[in-house]
């Protein structure tokens, strides 16, 4: 029963609350009750929640990721655009006509990106670019200061300003 305890020292019976024996002197040591969570489970429920919480991260996380990725690839596309025109322009100022392809400027793209130009008579020209990775195509002309771009998707679709 749980109305009764014995002494440690000597085992006279005692009274439930009694803290020290009447017998002997001793003072009794309560037992400390059993309960709580253990340092494992604690342990094993943090690491858990770690884990959900960087899943829950990374599904926030990766799909932002691909798109900066693509931005960058597209940025990539536009950038040596503009160099290519630039070449191109700069080739016309030293000959006064336009070059017949892009290998006679100084102009080299960047790893990824397919430029392609096309010349039409001594005054004219079109530049198209696109990164391989990419979501945009991109073009300017001779006849055009700025950058018109539409979905690769769209290979039918009207090019629209930036």
């Amino acid at each position: 029963m749980e109305d009764t305890k014995y002494c440690a020292d000597c085992g006279e019976q005692l009274n439930i609350k009694a803290e020290i024996c009447p017998k002997c002197g001793v003072r009794q040591i309560k037992k400390k009750k059993k309960g709580g969570l253990s340092i494992a489970i604690i342990a094993v429920v943090v690491v858990l929640g770690g884990f959900m919480v960087l899943g829950i991260l990374s599904a926030i996380a990766i799909p932002q990721f691909s798109a900066y990725r693509i931005k960058g690839y597209n940025s990539a596309a536009q950038s040596d655009l503009r160099n290519a025109k630039t070449s191109v322009e700069a080739y016309f100022a030293d000959n006064n006509k336009y070059p017949a392809s892009l290998d006679q400027t100084a102009f080299k793209s960047s790893v990824g990106v397919n430029v392609s130009y096309e010349k039409s008579g001594n005054r004219q020209y079109v530049i198209f670019s696109e990164h391989s990775k990419g979501s945009k195509q991109y073009q300017t002309s001779s006849e055009d200061q700025g950058i018109f771009q539409r979905d690769k998707s769209d290979s039918n679709g009207q090019f629209q300003s930036i």
